[in-house]
């Protein structure tokens, strides 16, 4: 997966490769991306916006203000999306089923 996302923050424009991206998530005004070096970029953009544009890159919103990358998922219990980097993202009941809908498709078309 190299396709890449274009985010702007203080007038400056950023190229950032998905799968590099391990989750956003929502604090206050801004969108945080998480990225698997441990940087951090900044955006405004809403959480349905990404989620729009994501989705089909293996991407799952688990709760309101998050959004997961697949590849990252180590594993899916009730409450939790546990990250390969011993990170905690909280799942909604609400979207419990879809969170381990998407996370077993993604495994699957990594395996075969």
């Amino acid at each position: 997966m190299n396709t890449s996302i274009i985010v702007t923050w203080n007038n400056e424009e950023q190229i950032i490769l998905l799968k590099d991206i391990v989750y956003i998530e929502s604090v206050g005004r801004n969108r945080e991306i998480n990225l698997a070096s441990g940087k951090v970029v900044f955006n405004k953009y809403s959480i349905n916006h990404f989620e729009k544009k994501l989705n089909q890159y293996g991407f799952v919103k688990s709760y309101a203000s998050f959004l997961v990358n697949t590849r990252y998922i180590k594993k899916v219990d009730k409450n939790d999306i546990c990250l390969t980097f011993n990170r905690n993202i909280p799942i909604s009941k609400g979207r419990l089923d879809i969170v381990k809908k998407v996370f077993i498709n993604s495994v699957s078309e990594r395996v075969l």
